[in-house]
């Protein structure tokens, strides 16, 4: 039994190493430090967590009733129209790669720059920009209520 486990506890550890860049903040800045080999990883692992989440009605009771599932429909329709490109896991890359090389985007999370990627191959890249001047204009209103709010 003692050996089982220090096996498991190894391949744990030996998991987490070559995975750690995945569990970092995942904006522009730590998009451009990873291997490609990490970026394919990552966008394997956000398409599988959302293509697999519904898979959590089974487990609750109220959420598998027939209203339960309609949400999760209404809500993978949602997720589908945000994020499904249409293109490959290497041509998202290559998008990610071209949106993060403008240094004004590199303050945008992967899951949003996917959105945005997504809406500029859709034609909304005027939307994508006015997305974008409403995020400035609310992170200076909240960075000027925090200056505020440490004055007092």
């Amino acid at each position: 039994m003692k050996i089982k486990m220090k096996k498991i506890i190894f391949m744990l550890v030996i998991f987490l190493i070559m995975v750690r860049p995945i569990y970092a903040l995942n904006d522009g800045q730590n998009w451009k430090k990873w291997e490609s080999r990490d970026k394919f990883y990552y966008l394997i692992g956000f398409f599988e967590g959302l293509r697999k989440a519904p898979l959590g009605i089974e487990r609750n009771p109220v959420e598998s009733s027939q209203e339960g599932i309609k949400a999760w429909d209404i809500k993978n329709k949602q997720v589908e129209e945000r994020y499904y490109t249409g293109l490959t896991t290497e041509n998202l890359i290559n998008a990610l790669d071209q949106f993060y090389s403008d240094y004004k985007n590199l303050q945008y999370n992967i899951p949003l720059s996917i959105h945005f990627i997504k809406m500029e191959i859709d034609g909304e890249s005027e939307k994508v920009e006015e997305i974008k001047k409403k995020r400035a204009i609310y992170h200076k209103a909240l960075k000027e209520i925090q200056r505020k709010s440490g004055e007092e």
